[in-house]
């Protein structure tokens, strides 16, 4: 309950962030075309993509290797995939100092990478300091490549002598898959960076819902799914879909909160079901191993 109570307040923070299409003009398809901010409006509501110009260009046509990507999904991916190179002392230290380098320096370096990402988390769903590092973003079927601007990134760890050594390019590998829904695509990261994707905050928000709901009942604060309804103004429907959320097994509730889950199990997918009364069963179901 404790974890979830910290997501929400995370889920919050996200939500609140100013910053949209952080990586505007910098991220590009393997065949080289830039992907451009755009947006769309549904029910009332403004949706912020990255999306392949050949797309825009040419809306409604059959190109299927166009990129369609949720603008904060992938800022965020992106700024977590450099956060965690940053925390990688044996990466930062190869990509930047000489194999000779001093303890000391290298002591300096690890102690403001450190300092550079808390920087970061504290600002969490606003990409902007991170942004700042990167160069360019190549996207591909399998991987997304990231490189670093190595000057701005001397400059935000304090290493002044960096503009002065020839250094080869910094990049970042990470592997990749999509999971399409016609044109649009979720990103999934995978490998060592599988942890990069911000776990679904809706439904852990609703999973507390569930919880705190079946506790009024349960302590008799509501009497029914009616009144219970009637305390939060909102609809019985909503309250019954709602409520087998509660009963999700412990396993299924970790592995939403780390994020660990298909992309496709999305708080409305969970709600379409059927949820069995035995824990193994809704694994099954749910596909959670």
């Amino acid at each position: 309950q404790a974890d979830l109570a910290e997501s929400g307040v995370s889920c919050r923070s996200a939500k609140n962030a100013k910053s949209r299409h952080a990586f505007k003009g910098r991220i590009f398809d393997e065949t080289g075309d830039s992907l451009r901010p755009h947006h769309a409006n549904k029910k009332g509501r403004r949706y912020h993509y990255y999306v392949s110009g050949r797309l825009l260009a040419a809306p409604g046509g059959p190109d299927l290797s166009g990129w369609r990507l949720p603008a904060k999904e992938l800022d965020q991916a992106v700024v977590r995939i450099v956060i965690g190179w940053l925390e990688n002392r044996e990466g930062l230290e190869s990509s930047l100092l000489p194999p000779d380098a001093r303890i000391a320096e290298r002591n300096k370096l690890v102690a403001a990478a450190r300092l550079l990402v808390d920087e970061q988390k504290q600002v969490e769903g606003d990409p902007t300091s991170i942004a700042d590092l990167i160069g360019r973003i190549e996207l591909a079927p399998a991987e997304i490549r990231i490189t670093l601007d190595h000057h701005r990134l001397g400059e935000a760890l304090n290493m002044s002598a960096i503009d002065s050594v020839e250094m080869e390019e910094i990049v970042i590998d990470a592997p990749i898959a999509l999971k399409r829904r016609g044109v649009e695509a979720k990103l999934v990261i995978g490998g060592d960076w599988a942890l990069a994707i911000k776990p679904d905050e809706n439904l852990i928000d609703a999973i507390a819902t569930a919880r705190k709901w079946f506790a009024e009942l349960q302590t008799g604060e509501a009497a029914s799914v009616l009144e219970l309804a009637a305390r939060h103004n909102v609809d019985r429907s909503h309250i019954s879909r709602t409520l087998p959320l509660a009963f999700l097994a412990p396993v299924i509730v970790t592995a939403i909160i780390d994020g660990r889950t298909e992309p496709d199990l999305t708080l409305s997918h969970i709600k379409r079901q059927k949820l069995p009364a035995s824990w193994q069963a809704q694994r099954k179901l749910l596909g959670i191993r």
